[in-house]
């Protein structure tokens, strides 16, 4: 609501950085980022700011076919010094898209593809006493990516953990490859084996850790 918040894009440079009083942080597939910024969003962090982090292991695009390449964030070595990491394979689930294909004129019948990359969040996977999540009824997430908690280290932290939203039991992984097609993966439900309920979105809190404690401040990298 336009009416309740002050949205203001940055870039997170020198000239364009986190603004005073911000209330929250939303970061839509970081890429790269510099150990200046690193510095800027844990010090955020840190200082009891609040942040979204929409980011995945690898970038899925379809552009006269597949492609799929590793995308960094930047941010992999903080998320794993408090507890936090993306499992790097593809995540697969039965509860998934389904898209016709094909119609019968005859019969009215419809064929259907499934495309188990397509993942379909239900309800009974989302935690529904969340302020963050109580509204939503499912999620379809397209080529999610697994969140991997390492407890004892979030403990060690001082930081609770909470997921949010989880795929279902009948879910897979499948092992990264460049030349992955995600339209070409079939499977048969009553042989596929399944390896249990995925975390893909994990709430984080507590007061976070600011790795750069006590050492000179990064500079600012120039733009090319």
């Amino acid at each position: 609501d336009g009416k309740k918040f002050d949205i203001k894009p940055i870039d997170l440079t020198e000239a364009n950085k986190i603004p005073e009083g911000t209330s929250l942080l939303v970061m839509i597939r970081p890429n790269n980022l510099t150990e200046r910024q690193r510095y800027e969003v844990s010090k955020y962090l840190a200082s009891g700011g609040k942040v979204v982090l929409i980011a995945s292991p690898f970038k899925m695009e379809s552009q006269f076919g597949w492609k799929v390449e590793k995308q960094v964030t930047g941010l992999e070595d903080y998320l794993k010094e408090i507890g936090i990491s993306f499992n790097q394979d593809f995540l697969a689930d039965n509860s998934n898209l389904r898209m016709p294909i094909e119609l019968n004129q005859f019969t009215g019948e419809v064929k259907y593809a499934r495309i188990p990359l397509f993942v379909k969040i239900l309800g009974e996977n989302i935690d529904q006493e969340s302020v963050l999540t109580r509204l939503m009824p499912g999620l379809l997430m397209p080529f999610p990516a697994e969140i991997k908690v390492d407890g004892d280290v979030t403990q060690r932290n001082g930081l609770n953990v909470r997921v949010l939203a989880k795929t279902s039991k009948q879910s897979w992984t499948l092992p990264y490859n460049d030349s992955f097609q995600p339209d070409k993966v079939t499977y048969d439900e009553r042989t596929q084996q399944f390896t249990g309920g995925k975390n893909v979105f994990v709430m984080l809190t507590g007061q976070f850790p600011f790795p750069f404690e006590g050492k000179p401040i990064p500079p600012w990298v120039k733009p090319d």
